[in-house]
């Protein structure tokens, strides 16, 4: 089942439409951007789903912070979980002669690989934390990714920096989904929903409704701190919030019975 994602109603259904288009042979590069912890993953997460309940195979893989990852570690790791659909990480490996020479052998050898590879119901390949991919790794994206249009091939980066890494882009298929902070109405829909709770509307007896929060939320609050203008102050959030939990969520602290 396809988890629902708060805040994300735009992004979902640009994903959700890259799905579809891909089971029409027209295939996608989406570059999923935005601050360390901002859900990036989580929606790379929501797509390998939908994905899936749609019957397109998905393979996964993710750069690291390490300098002693070798060359090509994300699409190592996607090539070796792909060995039933004719993959193999020794595509990837470079040839003797001049380095840059080899690099595009491997990359041209890898990239027809990959699209030849794709299974009739389609392909997705998600590649996390881009921000640290290795120049290899970014040429093989920019290479297939420039192949897309006409396959049953989708392709989701995640990544940190602002502009679309290596000029992916700029590339015809590419669709850049930018990931915002979630406003004060998010955030207070999430906490409600991860800790049991279920939203409700403001009324008389109970002015905390969720439609109350959305009030608020006029001013562009967000979870790293307050940014409106003229509206009320960062302490007035943190207060807002104490009172989501206080009012919207079931308290699981009851006192013993009888105890005062």
């Amino acid at each position: 089942m396809v988890a629902h994602l708060v805040g994300r109603r735009h992004q979902v259904e640009e994903l959700a439409r890259v799905v579809a288009d891909a089971a029409v042979g027209d295939g996608a590069l989406v570059v999923l951007a935005g601050e360390a912890g901002i859900g990036k993953t989580t929606m790379l997460a929501w797509l390998a789903d939908a994905a899936a309940s749609a019957g397109m195979r998905v393979l996964a893989g993710r750069a690291v912070a390490d300098e002693g990852a070798p060359a090509f570690w994300p699409w190592l790791r996607v090539f070796g979980a792909g060995r039933d659909l004719g993959l193999s990480p020794d595509l990837l490996e470079l040839g003797d002669g001049p380095p840059a020479q080899a690099r595009f052998v491997a990359i041209e050898r890898a990239a027809g690989a990959l699209l030849a590879a794709v299974p009739a119901a389609g392909l997705l390949v998600t590649l996390d934390d881009v921000q640290w991919a290795d120049e290899a790794t970014v040429a093989l994206l920019r290479y297939v990714g420039a192949d897309l249009p006409g396959a049953r091939l989708v392709i989701a980066v995640a990544t940190r920096e602002a502009g679309a890494p290596g000029q992916l882009g700029g590339l015809p298929a590419a669709r850049t989904l930018r990931l915002p902070p979630l406003t004060a109405t998010e955030v207070a829909e999430y906490v409600v929903g991860k800790l049991g709770g279920k939203p409700k509307k403001a009324s008389r007896q109970d002015v905390l409704g969720l439609d109350m929060i959305d009030r608020f939320d006029k001013g562009n609050f967000h979870m790293r701190g307050y940014t409106g203008d003229d509206k009320p102050d960062h302490c007035a959030h943190i207060g807002l919030m104490a009172d989501i939990v206080r009012v919207h969520l079931t308290p699981r602290w009851k006192s013993p019975k009888g105890r005062k």
